[in-house]
């Protein structure tokens, strides 16, 4: 090990050193803030400063506050650890990287592959070598006086058998012979390992009335918790049975709505939407717009399914939403730009498909969009050139939004 620390290792063993004494981190502007249990400031380092971590896919190292911001939130689930990254406008540390990344901070493990030197070499082995150093150093001067005195009382014991024979015994053992004499010749026995097995009863009538009690508990305890099972089955079933069309009425306030994309370059907008949807035709938006139609600030269509007929209001803009129509936005075709949700009551897209079913629809033979891959979406394809499987991917959509309003409503 070099004789001064590089930065970056000093930098994430500092960080690490902290949070394993559970002490308080924080982020006050760009810096990392440690503190003492009181709230004192004990150090302050840049939060942009970079560590000795480095990521195990990409060749680059995270900085402290992508570190912290890890440990952080170690137990959210990957979708919300992603959010509060945007949050704290922290890099997010990957999913191959953060296990090992959380239990070195925890101390679980004393180092890591991924934890490089200046040089770029591993740490590991220096590691080891200083964690064994540290704990001889700060071994209790007590316990090595211990250890001490009974090495010398083994040496003594060796020397004097070595002198006198085997069956000669030192001093120290015939003072303790004597005292154990002492002690023996006055014991009185009083019960064997044979008589305390004896009992003076024959009925135990007091143990019986004890089973009979916890017994009748018990059962008292089995019934309730069945009694409670039947209840919660019957719930459930009683909900499972809710027709489709019956979810829709009693739990959407007013038409349920579906969002189309407003550019009039995408696929779908206003102008289209409604050909696609209700006749699983898809006609370009410039052929209608040669036709002669205009966009509509919204419209209704309709859609039967299993023999019930459904109302849906589509619409492109959210701008004058109240939380009535939010509540009642069931679905949305995305256009593939994040730049879509702007102005949506959730902030980003993450959030926004846990919410409202979102499908994707490209051409064949166009590029799919990077984004839509991180994005919980269903995605569709139609051919330019083959009308007839419109009418397929029409029907998948509402098959795959009806089976998200179902399982959202229940």
């Amino acid at each position: 090990m070099a004789a001064k620390e590089d930065a970056p290792l000093a930098a994430l063993r500092a960080l690490r050193a902290h949070l394993i004494k559970g002490k308080p981190v924080e982020v006050e502007g760009e810096d990392l803030v440690f503190r003492d249990a009181s709230g004192s400031e004990l150090r302050r380092l840049p939060k942009h400063s970079p560590t000795a971590y480095h990521s195990k896919k990409l060749d680059k190292s995270y900085d402290l506050l992508a570190v912290y911001t890890c440990f952080k939130h170690a137990d959210l689930s990957f979708s919300d650890y992603v959010l509060k990254c945007r949050e704290d406008k922290a890099a997010m540390v990957s999913t191959v990287d953060k296990k090992e990344l959380v239990a070195f901070l925890k101390g679980d493990i004393d180092s890591s592959p991924q934890i490089l030197d200046a040089s770029g070499k591993p740490t590991a082995d220096s590691g080891e070598k200083d964690r064994k150093t540290t704990t001889k150093k700060t071994r209790d001067p007590e316990d090595e006086a211990r250890a001490a005195k009974k090495r010398r009382l083994a040496q003594e014991k060796e020397n004097h058998r070595h002198k006198h024979g085997e069956s000669h015994k030192t001093p120290q053992e015939l003072k303790q012979d004597e005292q154990m004499k002492r002690i023996t010749d006055r014991e009185c026995v009083n019960r064997t390992r044979t008589t305390v097995l004896d009992a003076h009863k024959t009925k135990f009538d007091n143990v019986v009335k004890t089973l009979e009690l916890v017994n009748a508990e018990t059962k008292e305890k089995i019934e309730k918790a069945s009694k409670a099972s039947a209840l919660m089955a019957t719930t459930t079933a009683r909900k499972e049975q809710l027709p489709l069309h019956r979810l829709v009425k009693e739990k959407i306030l007013g038409t349920p709505i579906i969002v189309v994309p407003a550019g009039f370059s995408d696929l779908f907008t206003m102008l289209n939407a409604k050909d696609f949807l209700e006749d699983g035709v898809y006609v370009s938006n410039m052929q209608k717009k040669a036709d002669g139609h205009r966009k509509q600030q919204s419209m209704m269509i309709t859609h039967e399914e299993d023999g019930h007929v459904y109302t849906f209001k589509i619409v492109d803009t959210v701008n004058r939403f109240r939380d009535k129509d939010w509540r009642s936005v069931v679905g949305v075709i995305v256009s593939g730009q994040s730049w879509q949700f702007k102005g949506w009551k959730w902030k980003f897209p993450l959030e926004v498909f846990k919410k409202v079913c979102g499908v994707y629809i490209y051409n064949q033979g166009s590029q799919l969009n990077p984004e839509i891959k991180q994005w919980d979406v269903k995605v569709l394809m139609i051919h330019p050139d083959k009308r007839h499987l419109d009418k397929v991917a029409a029907k998948e959509f509402w098959r795959y939004l009806f089976a998200f309003i179902k399982h959202k409503l229940q």
